[in-house]
């Protein structure tokens, strides 16, 4: 895209026809377009004509003698026309959908008679392309190859936008297309003027000078990545049919689909191993429990656990379950698409906290000694041992569903739809 004034004094040569603009990966001065400063429709001529002749020739002499010419720069907000230099066409833009976006606005071109009796649909603002910029940008000059922008429509207040996930066919020469986008707020109907036409030989914006790369200390681009990060997860706000909210992942209600065979009827879908998760969940309730019981008794002047014990609980227990915290509470706070192995990082902290209260719970917390010793080793051992065989029987009971590798009746798969599970081929 080049940027180039002239005021819109002449009118149009061409025939009526609506070309499809597109989009060029190429530098080709036949396909450049000119943004042109949009002026008032001329008033009829009056008792006043004269007068005016008068002082636009004045006008014309000033300007031929301090050689100011037309306006040589930019500003955002201002109104303009878009001009192809190369067929004299207007840009315009009217409520008639795209070729290949039915909810987008049609780009077309228009020429001669066809562009003046359409003149309200020509006309085009300048907008500064990031948000939250309030008005300190508003009348900010416009610089080729630096500054983003928006182009929105006046009339129908739609942005300028292209894509290349879908080519116009063989009429469009395969190019991308441009179509008038309704979300105006959208990061990517940003646009930028590339290259500056028809300068001065003396003008000094022929000399391109590079801007000196700004060292910037590492908290600050880190501090910017995460907001970035935060930024455009809860960009991701579309539906999904296996998406799932925070409160179902402890419990493993739910799961993913990621591939299934329609001819073998084979399904990889992931789910958390729902003995291993429950039994996450009711040891984080044990604990909760511990330290309400530990805070209540100890109000009362009686001390069940050491202060050995309680540093344990408190400390090592209480960094696992702070841990856990940070991995699963915050996505509550997030609107993007969420899904269950958001979950994973916050269940393998979780496991390794069972595993520590476990010993904590069969050892002697009310003595200085905190080691599993006798009975308590054995009730210990036992109770791994327990939960240890329901985790690897429900791992083999759901494999064929989790490595996709083996087909399995209706019937079996019907027995395999726990909780909220619905998985393919039950019928």
């Amino acid at each position: 895209m080049s940027q180039s004034l002239k005021k819109r004094t002449e009118k149009g040569t061409g025939k009526k026809a609506s070309p499809q603009p597109e989009t060029y990966t190429d530098d080709d001065l036949n396909k450049t377009k000119a943004y042109e400063r949009a002026e008032e429709e001329e008033e009829e001529p009056n008792h006043r004509y004269w007068v005016a002749m008068i002082l636009v020739t004045l006008l014309a002499i000033y300007v031929r003698f301090n050689k100011i010419g037309t306006p040589d720069k930019v500003v955002f907000d201002e109104v303009h026309f878009g001009k192809h230099i190369g067929t004299g066409g207007y840009l315009l833009t009217h409520d008639v959908a795209s070729p290949l976006k039915a909810t987008n606005e049609e780009f077309t071109i228009a020429h001669g008679d066809d562009a003046e009796e359409k003149y309200n649909e020509t006309l085009f603002r300048l907008r500064f392309s990031q948000t939250g910029s309030g008005t300190k940008n508003k009348r900010k000059v416009v610089k080729s190859k630096a500054t983003p922008l928006k182009i929105i429509h006046v009339d129908t207040v739609v942005a300028m936008w292209t894509h290349d996930d879908e080519l116009l066919p063989e009429w469009g020469f395969g190019h991308q297309e441009v179509s008038g986008n309704k979300k105006i707020q959208d990061r990517d109907n940003s646009w930028y003027f590339d290259d500056i036409v028809n300068l001065e030989e003396e003008d000094p914006r022929h000399n391109y000078v590079p801007k000196v790369v700004k060292h910037r200390p590492f908290l600050q681009k880190w501090w910017e990545l995460q907001g970035l990060m935060f930024y455009h997860n809860n960009l991701l706000s579309s539906e999904h049919p296996f998406a799932s909210q925070p409160d179902a992942w402890p419990l493993a209600l739910s799961g993913v689909s990621f591939w299934n065979d329609n001819d073998e009827r084979k399904q990889i879908f992931f789910i958390g191993n729902v003995i291993g998760f429950w039994t996450e969940v009711g040891f984080l309730a044990i604990y909760l429990g511990l330290l309400l019981a530990d805070q209540v008794t100890r109000r009362r002047n009686v001390h069940i656990l050491s202060n050995k014990a309680r540093s344990r609980l408190y400390n090592t227990l209480g960094f696992f379950f702070a841990g856990w915290a940070a991995h699963y509470f915050p996505f509550y706070l997030m609107n993007r698409q969420k899904f269950l192995h958001h979950y994973l990082p916050a269940h393998l902290i979780a496991a390794m906290f069972t595993g520590g209260l476990v010993e904590f719970l069969f050892s002697k917390n009310s003595t200085t000694s905190n080691r599993l010793t006798g009975a308590n080793r054995l009730k210990a051992t036992a109770l791994v041992l327990v939960i240890s065989i329901g985790v690897i029987w429900f791992f083999f009971y759901f494999r064929p569903i989790t490595y996709g590798d083996i087909s399995i009746a209706p019937e079996e798969i019907k027995k395999r739809q726990w909780l909220d599970i619905k998985l393919h081929y039950a019928k």
